[in-house]
């Protein structure tokens, strides 16, 4: 009985729970959407590459040394045209010193002797000489000796006149105008000398066909005075005062 009671009482109350319920007006129950899963593909990463290795930094580079600039060279002057050489007229030769005179025209010669050597290698021995008025004669001037070829004949003679040559090329001049030119020739000078060598008279019995041949032997006579001086033993009458030379000076030029 006592067990029947509470039982019947819980009977109850569910029952007037439920008519509650019932009667009191209630929102229908929403179902919440259930979110899709997230789907989260993993996927491997490529393997680094290895690091470089470590390498030590170079030194900085020293500072370029400062170089002075050198000056730029001069420019060469440029070579001045060569003046063109201009034929000239020739001019007049000098009168002749006062010490010394013109030589009268000489008779026509003897016999002249072999052909001079060239004056651009000249011997030890004369290479002519034109003899005039005889064997050393006098040829009708009193004191007057003029050299002929057959005084040449003693040895003493020809070595003297060898002496005369070898002088007179000293001052011997190839004028430059005629090398330029190709000009040769052969000047006979006639000259005469007193017994210390003094130049007393001369002058060209035959020209060599050139001014200027002409004109260098000129010069070389007058610079060539004095002469040497006549030996003792050179041919010649007692009384000579004076030798006259026929002397040929060749212009050559060496090929």
């Amino acid at each position: 009985m006592r067990t029947a009671l509470p039982l019947s009482i819980g009977a109850h109350a569910v029952l007037l729970a439920g008519l509650v319920l019932w009667a009191v007006p209630h929102k229908p129950l929403t179902v919440p959407t259930i979110p899709k899963p997230l789907r989260v593909e993993l996927s491997m990463a490529p393997p680094r590459p290895p690091a470089p290795p470590m390498v030590a930094p170079r030194p900085p580079a020293p500072p370029p040394k400062a170089v002075a600039a050198k000056p730029l060279p001069q420019p060469k002057p440029l070579p001045q045209p060569k003046a063109r050489i201009e034929p000239q007229a020739v001019k007049p030769l000098p009168s002749v010193p006062a010490t010394v005179r013109e030589l009268p025209p000489s008779p026509p010669a003897a016999d002249p002797v072999v052909s001079p050597a060239p004056a651009e290698a000249p011997a030890a021995a004369p290479a002519a000489v034109q003899g005039t008025g005889g064997a050393g004669g006098t040829g009708g001037e009193a004191g007057v000796v003029r050299v002929s070829a057959a005084m040449l004949a003693n040895k003493g003679n020809a070595a003297y006149v060898g002496t005369l040559f070898a002088w007179l090329e000293k001052y011997r001049q190839y004028p430059r105008r005629a090398r330029l030119t190709n000009t040769e020739g052969t000047v006979m000078l006639r000259f005469r000398i007193d017994r210390d060598g003094n130049l007393l008279a001369w002058n060209i019995v035959r020209s060599s066909g050139s001014p200027l041949l002409d004109k260098a032997v000129e010069d070389m006579i007058t610079a060539a005075n004095p002469l040497p001086k006549i030996p003792v033993e050179f041919g010649g009458s007692a009384d000579a005062r004076s030798w006259e030379f026929v002397l040929p000076i060749d212009f050559r030029l060496l090929t």
